[in-house]
């Protein structure tokens, strides 16, 4: 049961290590998808890119990846939109769903894990003592691919789900929380 603890103490270490060093990289980018209404169009547009400015009414997207300074942004690839024509935006946070399906890889092993250490402590019925070594690594081995792959399934539900939607639709009120959101997560010049 120690080297149980052992593992999640370990693997709760290198994560906020990971999560220490992402922050310390430069400015953050955010990818979204916006759905909106075109001028003389009845079915709203849907334009997929990264946000590269927000100003007081509208913002700016890219369909390349933001460069570091603004003034190097390729102006070709970029495209204006008003709130008043925004229906819909559905941010994609960075690492968001990797991060969960290794998350959910390692609690499922550690949980698989423990569960087979449970088991192995149990005696079979009509057996004296603990199980065979044999048996012990059987379960340790099953315990944890079931733990594991059940875990990343989780992750790749949880990480498929964790954009964040705003349904705007041409409201100010909306379009303000909206950009106070991104400008308290992101870095927009």
């Amino acid at each position: 049961m120690k080297w149980v603890m052992l593992f999640f103490l370990s693997a709760i270490l290198i994560q906020s290590t990971a999560r220490s060093q992402k922050t310390q990289s430069g400015p953050k980018t955010c990818k979204a998808v916006v759905e909106y209404k075109a001028p003389g169009m009845d079915e709203p547009l849907v334009l997929k890119g990264y946000i590269v400015t927000i100003q007081d009414s509208s913002l700016f997207i890219s369909v390349v990846k933001r460069p570091v300074d603004f003034m190097d942004t390729n102006l070709s690839s970029l495209q204006k939109i008003d709130f008043g024509d925004i229906q819909k935006i559905r941010i994609h946070q960075k690492g968001a769903f990797g991060k969960s399906v290794t998350v959910g890889l390692i609690t499922g092993l550690g949980a698989g894990l423990a569960l087979a250490n449970v088991v192995n402590q149990a005696p079979e019925p009509g057996q004296l003592g603990s199980p065979s070594a044999s048996t012990q690594l059987g379960n340790m081995l099953a315990g944890g691919l079931l733990g594991t792959s059940l875990g990343a399934g989780v992750g790749v539900v949880f990480g498929a789900a964790s954009g964040k939607k705003f349904n705007i639709h041409g409201d100010w009120e909306n379009f303000s929380a909206m950009k106070e959101y991104l400008l308290s997560k992101y870095q927009y010049p």
